[in-house]
């Protein structure tokens, strides 16, 4: 689909777009000068915030203008060593490779970008699970990008479009759409375009997590605690007191919801839970 601002699809729109966005350029100039750790353009930029570097980064590696590859054993996460150019390479934050979709290329973009994990949990419901996760993938193929500044100003019928298109990302594409255009303009509001800061901002224990997550559209209890299960069970997020605040999905041997899905055979058995408490259910409400 085209770029909104200028009717292009090309790569060279996509990048023009991209280094001119706030702090890029300056990060840039400072990737430029050789190698370097994590915290070396951090400081030579007080006025950014860290979790936006953070951001600006993962935008630059999505878009190949700097490449990422895991650190060597030498090397101590979860710093990172930082290059230019073709050499680029860039290791931030050490992520769990999800496979939540059963397709790599959906499963790669959930692992490495925190907006598509979280619309991915908006879009879970009233469809399989697999398909909801896998709505994001559909989404970057079709718009070139899931940036939340570009999807929050997004046309809304081009955007609503790009959710009908065959296969459409979602049973009910028109109103979904528009929850997913509400969830990037409350990130793009609230967190400055950095929908992992929701979890990372302030190191938050796992109520304040939760809390965060329920002010967004759409995240009512049930799937801000799913998600944020999700975070402490495959992400690697330690803020106290997640478990409890995500129960029971946080619960170590529940088997259910997204949160317990390390593969297909993990996928089966969340299925026939939720199958099971779904019989119960009716099985409760009819006698």
């Amino acid at each position: 689909m085209p770029n909104r601002e200028n009717g292009q699809c090309c790569g060279l729109a996509r990048a023009a777009e991209m280094v001119g966005r706030r702090w890029t350029l300056l990060i840039l100039r400072d990737l430029l000068v050789g190698p370097q750790r994590y915290s070396d353009p951090a400081g030579a930029l007080p006025g950014n915030p860290s979790h936006l570097l953070s951001t600006r980064l993962t935008e630059l590696a999505q878009g190949v203008l700097i490449s990422p590859r895991p650190p060597s054993s030498s090397s101590p996460p979860p710093t990172a060593e930082l290059h230019d150019a073709d050499s680029a390479t860039w290791h931030h934050e050490l992520m769990a490779h999800l496979h939540l979709t059963g397709e790599p290329a959906a499963d790669d973009l959930l692992s490495k970008d925190p907006f598509a994990l979280l619309t991915g949990m908006l879009l879970d419901q009233q469809v399989a699970m697999e398909v909801a996760f896998a709505g994001p993938q559909k989404l970057h193929e079709r718009l070139g990008t899931l940036d939340p500044a570009t999807i929050a100003d997004y046309d809304a019928e081009e955007f609503t479009a790009a959710f009908r298109e065959k296969p459409a990302v979602h049973r009910f594409p028109g109103s979904m759409a528009s929850r997913v255009q509400k969830l990037a303009e409350a990130v793009v509001d609230d967190w400055d375009g950095d929908a992992a800061a929701i979890w990372t901002h302030d190191a938050p224990s796992g109520p304040e997590v939760l809390k965060r997550l329920k002010k967004l559209p759409g995240f009512g209890e049930q799937k801000a605690k799913i998600f944020l299960a999700l975070l402490g069970k495959q992400l690697s997020f330690d803020g106290e007191g997640w478990r409890e605040a995500s129960a029971p999905y946080g619960e170590a041997d529940a088997k259910r919801s997204v949160a317990d899905i390390y593969d297909r055979e993990s996928l089966l058995e969340v299925r026939e839970t939720k199958r099971a408490a779904k019989a119960a259910a009716r099985a409760e409400k009819s006698s």
